[in-house]
C-alpha cells in the first residue's frame, strides 16, 4: 500500500434560487434527575433580510410551548436582533418549543471579486462595519497565537480578497468537523484544531479581524436537502445535517 499526498478541490456554485420553504424548528429539554426548578430559553427569531445576493422573507410564523411556560417575553440584542425569552418553573418533564414559518427567497449565486487592496485603510471603514473588528469572549482576535497565524497566512497577499482565501482555506484545511465541544472560542479551536460550526466561524473571524478586515457571525438553520453538483464525470452529492448552524459574513470596501 503507497501513500502520497492528496488534493482538494474548491467548487464555485453559480445560478440562481427562487423558492418557498415550510419550516418547521423544534427544540427540547428534558430533565434528567428530578425537577428543575427554573428553565429559561433564549432564542434569535426569523427575520426578513436582504443583501445584494440574497432577499429572504419571513411570513405565516407560530411558536407553541409544552408545556405552558411560566412567561414569554421579547427582546433586542445591541445589534438589533430580535429575540424570545421564554421560562418554565417547576420543570418536571421534556419542555418544548416548536417554531413553524414559510420562507420566501431569492438568491443569486455569483463569484463576485473584491478588487480592495490590503492592508485595509481603517479610516475608510465606516462605523457599522469597524465594530466587527474588535475582540469578543469567542473571538480572541487580539491573541498572540491568533495574530502570530494571521500574519503568516497573509503575508502574501495583495488584495483582502487573497487574505481572505488564505484564512479560510487553513480553518478548513486545519480543523476537524466535532460536536459537540467543550469550548466554541477562536483560541480554543485553535489550539484543539476541532469543532463545529460555530468553531469554524469563530476562529475564521478572529484571523480575520487580526488581520484588520471586518467579519462577523450569522446564525440560522440549516434544511437537510442535499446539493447535487455537476462535477467532470458526473455529480456530487452534498448533504447537510437540518438543524441550527452557524456561518460568517465579510465586508469589502467595494461590495459591502
Amino acid at each position: 500500500m503507497s501513500s502520497g499526498p492528496s488534493y482538494g478541490t474548491t467548487l464555485v456554485l453559480k445560478g440562481d434560487i427562487h423558492d418557498e420553504v415550510e419550516v418547521t424548528h423544534s427544540r427540547s429539554f428534558k430533565p434528567t434527575d428530578g425537577r428543575i426548578d427554573s428553565l429559561s430559553f433564549r432564542f434569535y427569531n426569523p427575520t426578513d433580510f436582504k443583501s445584494g445576493a440574497l432577499s429572504q422573507r419571513i411570513s405565516a410564523r407560530g411558536v407553541s410551548y409544552t408545556p405552558e411556560p411560566e412567561s414569554v417575553r421579547s427582546e433586542r440584542d445591541s445589534f438589533g436582533n430580535s429575540l424570545t425569552v421564554v421560562e418554565w418553573k417547576g420543570l418536571n418533564n421534556t419542555a418544548t418549543v416548536t417554531e413553524t414559518y414559510t420562507v420566501s427567497l431569492s438568491i443569486g449565486i455569483n463569484e463576485p471579486r473584491s478588487l480592495s487592496p490590503i492592508p485595509l485603510n481603517p479610516r475608510d471603514i465606516p462605523p457599522p462595519a469597524a465594530r466587527f473588528l474588535m475582540s469578543s469572549p469567542l473571538v480572541e482576535a487580539n491573541d498572540a497565537e491568533i495574530k502570530k497565524l494571521a500574519v503568516s497566512l497573509t503575508a502574501g497577499a495583495l488584495s483582502e480578497q487573497a487574505a481572505v482565501d488564505a484564512i479560510l482555506n487553513w480553518v478548513v484545511d486545519n480543523v476537524k468537523y466535532r460536536s459537540p465541544v467543550g469550548d466554541y472560542g477562536a483560541v480554543a479551536t485553535l489550539i484543539s484544531k476541532e469543532g463545529n460550526c460555530q468553531n469554524f466561524s469563530h476562529l475564521s473571524i478572529a484571523l480575520l479581524r487580526s488581520s484588520g478586515i471586518p467579519a462577523r457571525i450569522a446564525g440560522g438553520v440549516s434544511l437537510g436537502r442535499p446539493w447535487k453538483v455537476p462535477v467532470k464525470g458526473g455529480h456530487l452529492i452534498q448533504s447537510i445535517g437540518q438543524g441550527g448552524h452557524a456561518w460568517m459574513e465579510v465586508w469589502y470596501p467595494d461590495l459591502g
